[in-house]
């Protein structure tokens, strides 16, 4: 049986790296491993709550966290659009990626002007 994707399992399928379409369908094997990827994300956003990072002092809720990886699903689905390559945040460490997104955008900006 097919089962349609929704906007929000879309969002979190693109930022692991997926391309799916919301009103998309998909089987049952392919719902099966959407399933999975989402206990993934929501047991990240429960594991970056509980871990201590000495270069973050600001700790997030989870729906802020979500917001954060919503943010960034928009952004890499901009890029794609026009033909960049996504932003790769995950082998960052927290006090570099503000620095990467700042690079990425700027360049971005520059070609797109």
């Amino acid at each position: 049986m097919l089962r349609v994707v929704t906007v929000e399992q879309s969002r979190i399928i693109l930022y692991k790296g997926f391309k799916v379409k919301p009103g998309q369908k998909l089987c049952a094997s392919c719902r099966n491993k959407l399933l999975k990827i989402k206990q993934i994300d929501e047991s990240n956003v429960q594991n970056s709550l509980n871990t201590e990072d000495e270069d973050h002092d600001v700790e997030f809720t989870p729906a802020e966290l979500l917001q954060k990886r919503n943010v960034i699903a928009e952004l890499n689905s901009s890029f794609h659009e026009i033909g960049y390559s996504p932003m790769k945040l995950h082998a960052l460490g927290e006090h570099s990626r503000s620095f990467y997104g700042k690079e990425k955008l700027q360049r971005v900006h520059e070609t797109v002007k």
